[in-house]
């Protein structure tokens, strides 16, 4: 059963992953980045993700953990397991579900009329608590860039709408598999493979 809390630094995990992935061969008093303690908890947590690839070594230094995959007999990345629980914040989470609702009921909205309408909604809650206009500028922004919403400039108006995309990802199943396995990013072919009925396994 791996840890179920969900990892803010995520640098940390990937600095221990990289270590037991390609520097492998190191002896748990080589990892000098935090106290032996902290190695323990990292060591313990990365196994729970990934017990399966986990192995270790003995000589007479002590002993070594490494992970060790053979893509001969895996189907997909094993590490897109540990980049699953990086988390977000409340206010991450929030806005997601607010600006798919608000432009899904009022089709096109200026940044204005969007924290005016945010207003609205969050003081119907007691503990609401209402985010800045520069952080949802910010969020709308990276939602542009993701192709989630449209952008359109109306004289000194920038107005956003959903970007509505009907796509069938079963048609695209070879090429997310593919993606998944073969890119940098690779984690966002993983993320849509779990939208699909079953996983393309092939590569």
């Amino acid at each position: 059963m791996g840890y179920s809390e969900l990892i803010k630094n995520f640098n940390r995990i990937r600095a221990y992953l990289r270590e037991f992935y390609v520097f492998g061969f190191r002896h748990r008093n080589e990892y000098n980045q935090k106290s032996s303690r902290s190695y323990d908890n990292e060591r313990r947590r990365l196994e729970s993700w990934l017990g399966d690839y986990m192995s270790f070594g003995q000589d007479e230094d002590g002993k070594r953990v490494f992970l060790s995959v053979d893509s001969r007999s895996i189907y997909e990345n094993p590490l897109f397991r540990a980049f699953r629980t990086k988390s977000f914040t409340d206010t991450d989470i929030m806005l997601h579900f607010y600006i798919l609702d608000i432009l899904s009921v009022s089709r096109q909205m200026t940044i204005t009329a969007f924290m005016e309408e945010l207003v609205n909604r969050l003081c119907t809650f007691r503990f609401g608590r209402l985010p800045d206009e520069s952080t949802v500028r910010k969020k709308l922004k990276e939602y542009v860039a993701l192709g989630v919403l449209n952008i359109e400039k109306r004289g000194r108006e920038t107005v956003y709408t959903i970007n509505k995309q009907d796509i069938n990802l079963s048609r695209w199943k070879e090429a997310v598999a593919f993606f998944s396995e073969a890119a940098p990013l690779g984690v966002i072919g993983s993320y849509i493979q779990d939208r699909l009925p079953e996983r393309f396994k092939w590569f």
